[in-house]
């Protein structure tokens, strides 16, 4: 191992082995999974000495847990599986865990920094501390998020009351460019696309009944209308105008194929036709290109 003034990684100490002592973790406060699993995400070093001053602590009655603590191996399980997600996640602990790392953290502190080695001072308990300040975050941000669905959710069941739901049906009017056999009718801007982006642009999908015609008029002029085969129609554009309406959803972050690209430059060509049909399309069709513009 050698000396114990020559320096290690603190990723490269391994407490949990294969072979493991005949010894009872379940009633340390530390266990050697959960301080495994903070030292295998640590890229700290230390002293052999501060190894070993670190094992005698792990048992030792500083160690112990108190009567009131938790001995729920569930607990440490969830607590580790945390640990280890990446900072991108946004999985809070559930309750009784957040209350298990608090007492972890209410016990660590309550000891003085000579009975607490190295390892256990300037490694684990501002991991942990860490840990609980980011989970307390994130919890906040779910509760903003469920405060927000929910506000959402009555605006949105008000304007259901007195506003009508844009759908691809309630927009579809039968347009004036006269049918050919063997070709299908398409729009370029597709109803459905317009439906997604508007929810996008202003949050929700309901309309006054006034607006409503505009909009299917407008959707539905002959700028917007030509003629193609079914498969484009049925089946490419629908393709297209998905992989477009998740990028927009995504703000960007979701690229797009191609032949979406393509699409997109049929439908901004649109756009600059159909905002000329009234006030109303003008604003939407703006706020569309500056969101559509932002995929190519």
């Amino acid at each position: 191992m050698g000396s114990s003034s020559s320096k290690v990684a603190v990723s490269s100490v391994k407490l949990v082995t294969k072979k493991q002592p005949n010894k009872n973790t379940r009633n340390l406060v530390l266990n050697p999974r959960l301080c495994q699993s903070i030292f295998d995400n640590t890229n700290e070093f230390c002293y052999q000495k501060d190894i070993q001053h670190f094992k005698k602590f792990m048992f030792s009655e500083s160690n112990l847990k108190p009567t009131k603590m938790s001995n729920k191996k569930v607990l440490e399980n969830e607590l580790i599986k945390f640990i280890n997600l990446p900072q991108s996640e946004t999985k809070v602990l559930t309750p009784n865990t957040s209350k298990h790392l608090e007492a972890i953290l209410v016990h660590l502190k309550g000891q003085t920094c000579l009975q607490k080695p190295f390892l256990v001072s300037d490694i684990l308990e501002p991991k942990l501390e860490n840990i609980y300040e980011r989970n307390n975050a994130l919890q906040q941000q779910h509760q903003s998020l469920q405060w927000t669905s929910w506000l959402q959710s009555c605006v949105h069941y008000m304007y259901s009351m007195f506003r009508f739901k844009l759908t691809p049906k309630t927009l579809r009017k039968n347009p004036k460019l006269r049918p050919i056999s063997g070709l299908d009718r398409a729009h370029k801007l597709s109803l459905s696309l317009a439906v997604g982006l508007w929810k996008h642009v202003y949050g929700h999908p309901y309309v006054k009944k006034n607006k409503k015609k505009v909009i299917a008029c407008a959707l539905n002029v002959d700028s917007n209308i030509y003629y193609t085969f079914k498969h484009t129609n049925r089946t490419v554009h629908v393709k297209y105008d998905k992989e477009i309406s998740d990028a927009v959803k995504s703000h960007g972050q979701v690229p797009i194929s191609s032949g979406a690209k393509l699409r997109l430059k049929q439908v901004l060509s649109a756009l600059s036709k159909i905002e000329k049909h009234s006030p109303e399309m003008s604003d939407f069709c703006g706020k569309c290109r500056q969101e559509l513009i932002k995929l190519l």
